[in-house]
């Protein structure tokens, strides 16, 4: 009896996110690999979706520049306490922070670099940096590291997820770069080591369970696909409360004959009406009225 008792107290005191009340979906029984989630086309797939409302939801982009303004935007000031070592060296690091001295293709300096970086680990989940030999950096967008299409050879125990070749340990140690060959197409170019590249991303899982970065923008991609949608709607609804339409009601068996606007050369058959000369004064007829017809569309509620 007192068996049953604590096993009945026992589920009643659970953890209610293990329960399956038929309300929701089913939760899963089984926990895989981060990558199993993100793998191959699903990997491009979010990238495009997040790209897509970076570009057409301006709530979306401001969300990103805000994150980029807090955490991307700085200047370096050295402290050494002795104000003319601090000059020199800060001195330095302007030389050595121009776009010629940094970025590869000559267009951003260090800082603006590193911004573009975070601006892409946001997006795509994680993005790279080439170490190059004369001290330069050359970034590559998430998409162009990838499985080829042909078979590479490695020089390690491990497996190659979405591109990038690890240990058994998780460890990195290539990288299997693309180039792009025109808008749309990419070919397989060669393998980096992993000692020249900057894996810069999002990880919350141990190396073993988590190779590629996933953005912080995946669980919020539905609900502003909705507020994106719902905009138009909203609009749609505004501009139809801005249609109406005068009604003339008459306690007569002839009618008052079609609206004519004023100064119009023709003769008059109606009332006079011109709603773009202001207020509007109505000479109506015994036992007549007039009154607006106007959408409630949308609603206070809905406001």
């Amino acid at each position: 009896m007192f068996g049953n008792i604590a096993r009945a107290l026992a589920t009643a005191f659970s953890y209610d996110a293990i329960k399956d009340t038929g309300r929701r979906r089913a939760i899963g029984s089984r926990v895989v690999r981060e990558d199993q989630h993100t793998k191959g086309r699903k990997r491009t797939k979010l990238q495009e979706t997040a790209a897509e409302l970076s570009r057409n939801l301006s709530l979306a982009a401001w969300m990103i520049r805000r994150h980029l303004d807090y955490v991307a935007r700085f200047d370096f000031h050295a402290r050494t306490d002795i104000p003319e070592l601090d000059d020199q060296i800060e001195t330095l690091m302007r030389i050595d922070s121009s776009r010629n001295r940094c970025d590869v293709a000559a267009r951003f300096g260090r800082e603006k670099l590193f911004r573009v970086a975070e601006l892409r680990r946001v997006l795509d989940g994680d993005t790279f940096l080439i170490k190059l030999r004369d001290g330069r950096l050359q970034g590559i967008q998430a998409d162009l590291v990838k499985n080829p299409g042909e078979l590479i050879e490695t020089t390690h125990d491990g497996e190659t997820v979405d591109g990038v070749q690890i240990t058994g340990t998780g460890r990195a140690v290539g990288y299997a770069l693309h180039a792009r060959t025109s808008n749309t197409d990419t070919e397989f170019s060669r393998v980096a080591n992993a000692f020249n590249v900057i894996h810069y991303g999002f990880f919350d899982r141990y190396a073993t369970d988590q190779v590629r970065g996933v953005s912080p923008l995946v669980s919020a991609l539905n609900p502003l696909r909705d507020v994106y949608e719902n905009f138009d709607y909203a609009l749609a609804k505004a501009k139809v409360s801005q249609l109406f339409a005068l009604a003339f009601y008459r306690d007569a068996e002839t009618s008052a004959g079609a609206l004519t606007p004023e100064g119009d050369e023709e003769e008059p058959t109606g009332y006079q009406v011109d709603f773009g000369s202001g207020p509007q004064l109505l000479d109506l007829d015994p036992g007549d009225k007039a009154e607006f017809l106007e959408s409630r569309t949308p609603s206070a509620e809905f406001q």
